[in-house]
């Protein structure tokens, strides 16, 4: 069984137990990292869709594609640039296998790397957390796409997410011409000070076949 139908059957399971209609009901499902040291503990919020949640203190804490976009651009030179080239070989060649259970069932799928250190930091929220805890919310973005790829058979949809995080953080981080004209192609506002990620905006990182990956190796 693909997670994401594991998820599903949870989520409907919990609905038939509690008399509650599906557009009405939040599930919430702990996932547990297997190979990859974290300090938080993590949460899958199923409603319409699955959004994985970090959990620290009384905190619990969604961060977006946008907030993903924005942390990795807050750090320095060369913990960006470590970020760059996992993402450039998770859309090349992945060679890290992310490993995770939900329900004593194991699953998989690719990520980038574990980060080789300890280091905390502040998130948005001011939650103090680990970089691998930051690096497991995105691997299992990565991994839910992976999913949502095979179980529809819409070939290069795992693709996408990785697409846009390459090119604006590429981007914004170091105004490099080869995301700049990438970006102009597909219609991105990247004259924007800051990068956005909204409803306009979200199917244009769609268009990974105008994406040359040559560009960043």
């Amino acid at each position: 069984m693909f997670f994401l139908n594991k998820i599903d059957d949870i989520y409907k399971k919990s609905c038939e137990l509690y008399g509650i209609k599906n557009d009405l009901f939040s599930c919430f499902i702990p996932i547990i990292p297997l190979n990859c040291k974290t300090t938080c503990d993590f949460l899958i919020k199923k409603q319409e869709k699955a959004k994985i949640m970090l959990l620290s203190g009384t905190q619990r804490v969604y961060i977006s594609d946008l907030q993903i976009i924005n942390t990795i651009l807050e750090f320095d030179a060369k913990i960006r640039e470590w970020f760059i080239t996992q993402l450039v070989i998770l859309y090349t060649k992945p060679k890290y296998n992310v490993q995770f259970m939900i329900e004593n069932e194991k699953y998989e799928g690719s990520g980038i790397d574990c980060y080789p250190e300890e280091m905390p930091f502040n998130l948005f929220s001011d939650t103090l957390i680990d970089i691998n805890d930051f690096i497991f919310v995105m691997n299992f973005i990565f991994a839910k796409d992976q999913c949502w790829e095979k179980i529809n058979g819409i070939d290069g949809f795992a693709k996408r997410t990785i697409c846009k995080y390459i090119a604006l953080i590429d981007y914004y981080a170091n105004k490099c011409s080869r995301s700049q004209l990438f970006l102009k192609e597909i219609g991105y506002p990247y004259e924007e000070e800051k990068p956005i990620d909204n409803k306009k905006t979200k199917n244009l990182f769609n268009n990974i076949e105008k994406f040359d990956i040559s560009l960043y190796r």
